[in-house]
């Protein structure tokens, strides 16, 4: 995990330490963060580690000048409740409004 998390700080991404559990009685996921993770930077994200995590998380926003989208596919047992996919209406945003090769090609390199 500490190579990983050292070529993540390499690259300008800010990770933190945390630990990943499967809850059985609810079926989800459960990560458990340090205090005050949200305050990690490239200098002090090594304080965000201890022997007792099992996984590697990434400040998004500013900090790691990162942003994430979470687009949820349907699971069967939603497909006929009227609740739309996530993947697919991001796939057509993305369609209507992706930007032109002009613009990618005007874009610093």
């Amino acid at each position: 995990m500490e190579v990983n998390a050292k070529m993540l700080t390499e690259q300008g991404y800010v990770p933190i330490g945390i630990r990943l559990q499967w809850m059985q009685l609810t079926s989800r996921k459960k990560i458990d963060f340090k205090p005050l993770w949200q305050r990690a930077t490239l200098e002090t994200s090594r304080d965000f580690f201890s022997p007792e995590d099992n996984d590697i998380a990434l400040v998004t926003g500013g900090t790691s000048d990162l942003i994430v989208i979470d687009c949820d596919v349907l699971k069967d047992s939603e497909r006929d409740s009227g609740v739309q996919d996530g993947l697919a209406l991001f796939q057509e945003l993305v369609e209507q409004h992706a930007p032109s090769e002009q613009l990618f090609n005007a874009l610093p390199q």
